[in-house]
C-alpha cells in the first residue's frame, strides 16, 4: 500500500478533485472513491501498488471560488520487496526449484534477480524521496496562500475602514 497524505489549507474550503492518468494512457481517469480519504484541511490517496493498472500520473485539484491549484504524482513501478546482501555473500535455499540454481551468489540467476529487486526498491525509496519533497512543495504553496489571503483581509479591512460608503454601496446596505 502506498498513502499520499496531502495537507492543505484554503478558506472558503476547497473541493478536492483527484484524476489518474495511466503510465501507458494518454487519457485522464477518474480515481475510485474508495481511494480517497478528504477532511477539511487534508486528502489521502491510498494506492494498491499490486499491479501496473495503478502507476502513473496523479494530478489533484484543489478549487474553491477563488481559484484552483493543480499538483501531479508520477507513481512508478514495479514496487518489489528485496533483500540487500554483499556483493560476496552466498545464500543458499532450501526450497524446491525447478532450475536446480539454489545459489544466491551475484552471477547466479537468482542472485541477479536479487540484485534486480534491490535496485527497484532503491528506485522505489527515491521516488518516495521525491513525493515527500512534492508534500513539501505543496506544504509551502500552501503558507503562501495563507499569507496571501491574510494580505488581502487586511487590505478589505483597511478599504473598509477608510471607505464606508462605499462599502454600503456595494453590499446595498440601508
Amino acid at each position: 500500500l502506498l498513502h499520499l497524505t496531502v495537507i492543505f489549507m484554503a478558506n472558503p474550503t476547497a473541493e478536492v478533485l483527484w484524476s489518474f492518468v495511466p503510465w501507458n494512457q494518454n487519457t485522464s481517469l477518474k480515481v475510485q472513491a474508495q481511494q480517497i480519504q478528504t477532511h477539511k484541511e487534508s486528502t489521502k490517496l491510498v494506492l494498491i501498488l499490486s499491479d501496473t493498472h495503478k502507476f502513473g500520473k496523479y494530478i489533484l485539484e484543489l478549487k474553491n471560488e477563488l481559484g484552483k491549484i493543480n499538483k501531479e504524482f508520477n507513481i512508478q513501478g514495479p514496487i518489489v520487496a528485496a533483500t540487500k546482501t554483499d556483493p560476496g555473500t552466498t545464500i543458499s535455499s532450501r526450497d524446491s526449484d525447478s532450475d536446480g540454481d539454489l545459489s544466491m551468489s551475484p552471477t547466479s540467476w537468482k542472485g541477479k534477480t536479487n540484485a534486480l529487486r534491490e535496485t527497484e526498491m532503491n528506485t522505489f525509496l527515491l521516488q518516495q524521496d521525491k513525493l515527500h519533497e512534492e508534500v513539501q512543495k505543496l506544504r509551502l504553496e500552501g503558507d503562501v496562500l495563507r499569507l496571501k489571503r491574510n494580505y488581502y483581509v487586511i487590505k478589505l479591512q483597511v478599504l473598509m475602514k477608510e471607505h464606508p460608503d462605499i462599502i454600503d454601496e456595494v453590499f446595498g446596505e440601508d
